[in-house]
């Protein structure tokens, strides 16, 4: 038996097909025709008048279905759209009014006539209906209320918008909009209503609502702003002076464009912090920290008539900027009797660490410290900043006011120009470790004095300084100033801290071991922050068995040589420390940190 080839076996399957589309259509033209018979005076199936179903309806009974939708017509819901916007409306208010006769020999007709195509259309409506077209009128309408809805829904063009980019002024352009054309709403409704769907979907004509300030007219205010702020600008106030650049001068600047116009404005608020922090603060002389003191434990201000800046500095940079003037002198404001809030804004306000050790009165080393002291006092350590008290005070000479007291060499007592300051040193060690403060650098002393328990009687919390090292190095930690404010008596020395309360400090023990001869003490302190969180470090001290004897029980410096005086005030023999960070052990209840 021969093998049917590939194309044999493709043609007898096109002739099947071809055969069964014949069928198939022969089947729908059928009953199509069938339908129509039975339909006989009547509306065809799956026909539908703005949405009512009027199929097998015959003559009279269409009359009466289609006089009742043209009584209701008039509500019928009617979106009007474009690309930018729609609003909604009723028939009645656009005016649109349904022909009854017309549209009721339109129903009849759906359908009906050897048309090619009808058989299959009336198949399809078998899934989606037919609707009639629609036999419309404009009638009178409400134009003023319709003329309303299509103003309130006419789209705004997007105008161009001023922004900062890379530095400079910048604009992104503005866009068009596709609005209603009121004049041929009507039309418009009219025509998509004759599809005779509900609702009334209107793909109205639109005309172009251009943008109030053109792309032109904006590229050329971009160039003017730009052009006045490029040079930057110089702000006097007082004694004090601030350059401040372009880019600057630019952040500041907010626009207005509701006129005409566009027009650059400053930002106030941002104008005034700029100008506070480099212009402002308490006082008219130059430098970063005010001229503040202590009477009688608070805070005071020296001297203070007026500060930066007057409340039309703002205006007066604008009109500088406007005229081309690189320069501007600003107005000042008078301050006097605000000294408490300039502080509080400021945020020294309170004591917030103190530390006190005695001295017998009259002694040589007596005027060291008192001398060391005064030249700190009034020293603030802004927020993040280190106070290195070497650094402060510089080398202790006898021009500075020093004179020779005893000091340690190499672990043994001797004499020279500065010495005793470690007590200073000491203090302010203290009162800085209760403050809170990050202590950065310190050595504790060789040998034990008992004039340098803390204020609970606690040893080795203490250290000691010499030129040019070792140093006692402190940074502050807290988000406000700290101000250093030593005061002495004939008989002791006090170093307080004035700031506002931020950590709170507290020895969480003591540990006591022997190395040798040596007495090791090691201090665990736990810092308490406003979030809660907790911080632990370790400080360590390690002390000689006496004078000139060192840890193994021999003399520290055997050829009891003396050496020649430096200048500097009590050498030590161990090196700078800093405290080891550990892990936050249980705290142990102890006083308060600014107790001395």
């Amino acid at each position: 038996m021969p093998t049917s080839t590939l194309s044999d076996v493709a043609s007898r399957l096109g002739r099947r097909l071809l055969l069964a589309l014949a069928a198939a259509t022969a089947l729908v033209v059928t009953l199509w025709a069938g339908d129509n018979l039975l339909h006989q005076g009547e509306v065809l199936r799956w026909v539908r008048v703005s949405g009512t179903d009027v199929s097998g309806l015959d003559a009279a009974d269409l009359d009466r279905a289609i006089d009742g939708i043209a009584a209701g017509y008039a509500d019928t819901e009617v979106v009007i759209r474009t690309d930018d916007s729609e609003v909604r409306t009723t028939a009645g208010v656009v005016g649109l009014e349904l022909e009854p006769v017309a549209t009721a020999d339109n129903a009849f007709r759906v359908g009906r006539g050897m048309v090619l195509g009808r058989p299959f259309s009336w198949l399809g409506a078998l899934f989606g209906g037919r609707e009639t077209p629609l036999a419309l009128a404009l009638g009178p309408g409400h134009p003023e209320e319709l003329e309303a809805i299509v103003n309130a829904g006419q789209p705004e063009p997007v105008e161009p918008t001023f922004v900062l980019r890379d530095g400079a002024v910048d604009f992104n352009p503005g866009r068009t909009a596709a609005a209603f054309d009121l004049a041929g709403v009507r039309d418009d409704v009219l025509a998509a209503g004759a599809a005779g769907h509900v609702p009334i979907v209107v793909d109205a004509r639109s005309v172009p609502r251009a943008p109030t300030l053109s792309d032109d007219a904006a590229r050329a205010f971009v160039d003017a702003v730009n052009a006045a702020t490029e040079n930057g600008i110089e702000v006097r106030a007082g004694d004090r002076t601030a350059a401040f650049d372009a880019a600057t001068l630019r952040r500041w600047l907010v626009f207005d464009t509701r006129g005409a116009e566009p027009r650059w404005l400053l930002d106030d608020l941002a104008v005034t912090d700029a100008l506070e922090a480099r212009l402002g603060g308490i006082g008219e002389v130059d430098g970063t920290a005010p001229d503040l003191v202590v009477v009688d434990g608070n805070v005071a201000i020296a001297s203070i008539t007026a500060t930066c800046c007057a409340e039309d500095s703002t205006t007066r940079v604008l009109d500088a900027l406007g005229d081309g003037d690189s320069i501007v002198t600003l107005g000042l404001r008078d301050r006097s009797g605000a000294e408490q809030q300039l502080l509080e804004d400021y945020g020294v306000v309170e004591l917030v660490g103190q530390a006190t050790t005695p001295y017998d009165c009259c002694q040589a080393r007596v005027t060291n410290i008192q001398t060391f002291a005064a030249l700190l006092q009034g020293h603030i350590i802004e927020p993040g900043a280190s106070l290195s008290l070497n650094d402060a005070v510089g080398q202790r000479t006898a021009e500075k006011g020093f004179v020779e007291a005893g000091v340690i060499y190499s672990g043994e007592l001797t004499s020279d120009v500065g010495g005793g300051i470690s007590q200073f040193a000491t203090t302010f060690f203290q009162a800085s470790f209760y403050a809170g403060l990050d202590i950065d650098k310190y050595a504790p002393h060789t040998i034990w004095f008992a004039r340098y328990v803390d204020y609970a009687g606690r040893a080795g919390i203490e250290s000691t300084i010499s030129w040019p090292r070792p140093d006692v190095v402190v940074t502050n930690n807290a988000p406000y100033p700290v101000l250093v404010w030593p005061t002495w008596t004939d008989t002791s020395l006090t170093v307080s801290l004035y700031s506002t309360a931020y950590a709170t400090a507290q020895v969480a023990g003591q540990d006591i071991s022997w190395d040798d001869q040596c007495k090791v003490i090691r201090t665990r302190r736990i810092r308490t922050f406003p979030d809660g969180s907790e911080k632990a470090d370790t400080f360590v001290a390690r002390y000689q068995p006496g004078n000139g004897i060192g840890c193994d029980g021999k003399p520290t410096n055997p050829d009891s040589s003396t050496p020649e005086p430096t200048g500097t005030a009590e050498p030590t023999t161990p090196a700078e420390q800093t405290p080891d960070q550990t892990a936050t052990p249980a705290p142990e209840p102890t006083a308060t940190a600014t107790s001395g």
